[in-house]
């Protein structure tokens, strides 16, 4: 499976020391993406799915209670100032030195695993799982690293080889440490 074709340019441009995957509740939870503090050095590419974004339009818009919309509408709000100050899709550059970016979700023929997560969590989660796992095979010198709240996620992400942590992973320089080391993270 490829990686999409602007995420590759991207990469190659900025040459991040990780690529973070932002799921919806990490976004819900944290709506200000050009404020993210991580405890290490370097340049770390923040990638936004178009499933995210769709899935915090219709938890803005569908029938979730007033809290999860009111914070659906904070962190469309605050996804939609960032992407005003340059293309998105080619990547942003905040001001913490990191960038920001989205892109089209990988798209693939259903497999056992990937009709497993659809029916278990979802189909976002299924997208998420899908790109990280993307990037991990088409990058493999670069850290790809979901970033979730959802446990049950994380279990799927590490099942599959791939690199899953919370948002207040990345702030702990224990933890971010082995994540950058991809023989030290498959041993968490």
């Amino acid at each position: 499976m490829e990686i999409p074709k602007n995420l590759r340019e991207v990469v190659q441009y900025v040459n991040p020391r990780a690529i973070l995957l932002l799921d919806t509740n990490t976004i819900l939870n944290n709506p200000h993406l050009a404020q993210y503090r991580i405890a290490a050095p370097g340049t770390f590419l923040s990638v936004i799915p178009d499933v995210v974004g769709g899935e915090m339009m219709s938890l803005r818009l569908g029938d979730s209670d007033s809290k999860t919309r009111r914070k659906a509408a904070s962190a469309l709000e605050n996804t939609w100032e960032v992407y005003m100050s340059g293309d998105p899709a080619s990547g942003i550059k905040l001001l913490n030195g990191s960038w920001l970016m989205t892109v089209t979700s990988v798209r693939a023929p259903g497999s056992a695993e990937d009709d497993l997560v659809r029916k278990q969590l979802g189909s976002v989660d299924a997208a998420l799982l899908r790109l990280t796992g993307a990037c991990a095979e088409d990058v493999p010198d670069i850290p790809s690293i979901l970033v979730t709240g959802d446990r049950g996620l994380r279990r799927f992400a590490k099942l599959g080889g791939l690199c899953a942590c919370s948002l207040s992973d990345l702030r702990r320089p224990e933890v971010l440490s082995k994540m950058l080391v991809r023989e030290e993270w498959l041993a968490m």
